[in-house]
């Protein structure tokens, strides 16, 4: 049933392409019977009301999938914490056109590519901390498919070298330079259980 106003005794309603006549007619409410053959693909259409040579406005109607919604892989499957907005692919099977991506429940921006595949762009206010995000998607009928995780570390470090590498049993404060990858301003340094405050290059 298409609600609306206006409607005439001549009024048909064009499914995605399709006029089709109906079976009750109102001033405000058209039924018709959607033939199987313009049901066989999942996705949203459009339907408008057409009144001799003019249309109405169009609204969407959702074909849903018969088959089970599944979320198989996410590719990158992993950032580090503070890390830009980035794009990740989802794989999976009878995703529909207008799919949407939620992450840990938010809707994040989704681009439909083929019915089993997505991508989607998560923004960098999902990476201000250490976490495992839950990837959903939503079908446009409100399937939702499993959640695949999305995790966000922490940025390693490591230590390639120590100048100087050595020193003698009483020398003065000596000055040791760290090099290596990962460091980030406020690190500090441990030496033997103590921890000694550290300049940042």
């Amino acid at each position: 049933t298409v609600t609306g106003a206006n409607f005439v005794s001549s009024s048909q309603v064009n499914f995605n392409g399709t006029n089709l006549a109906p079976s009750a007619v109102s001033a405000t409410a058209l039924t018709v019977t959607v033939p199987a053959a313009l049901l066989t693909k999942a996705g949203s259409v459009p339907v408008s009301v057409v009144n001799g040579s003019v249309n109405s406005n169009a609204v969407t109607f959702v074909i849903g999938s018969s088959e089970s919604l599944s979320l198989k892989s996410i590719s990158p499957n992993n950032v580090a914490v503070g890390a830009p907005n980035t794009t990740i692919t989802l794989t999976g099977t009878n995703f529909v056109s207008g799919a949407q991506v939620l992450v840990n429940g938010t809707t994040v921006n989704t681009a439909f590519v083929t019915s089993t595949q997505l991508t989607a762009v998560v923004a960098q206010a999902f990476f201000t901390k250490a976490a495992t995000l839950s990837v959903v998607v939503k079908n446009g009928d409100g399937a939702l498919s499993n959640a695949v995780p999305f995790t966000v570390s922490l940025v390693p470090f490591v230590i390639t070298s120590l100048n100087p590498a050595s020193a003698k049993s009483g020398d003065p404060d000596t000055t040791v330079v760290i090099t290596g990858t990962g460091f980030t301003s406020g690190a500090e340094v441990g030496v033997n259980d103590s921890t000694l405050s550290a300049t940042f290059q």
